[in-house]
């Protein structure tokens, strides 16, 4: 998450993105890095996880890569 404040999900993305252009990318989406407060049935409750908004540009930027 430092990362993700410090530089922001969408250069985050740009990055993944960017290294990974010309593979497959397959996508298993653990609910545990989201925050308690947008997922509140996660059997691991921790604070300070992605929001809904780093959440869904994740999926979305992912869906449109391809």
């Amino acid at each position: 998450m430092f990362d993700v404040q410090e530089q922001g999900i969408q250069n985050i993305m740009d990055k993944i993105l960017e290294n990974y252009k010309n593979s497959p990318i397959h996508l298993s989406f653990d609910i545990d890095g989201v925050d308690p407060d947008f997922a509140p049935g996660t059997g691991t409750r921790v604070r300070g996880g992605l929001n809904y908004r780093e959440s869904h540009y994740i999926v979305k930027k992912l869906s449109a890569s391809q």
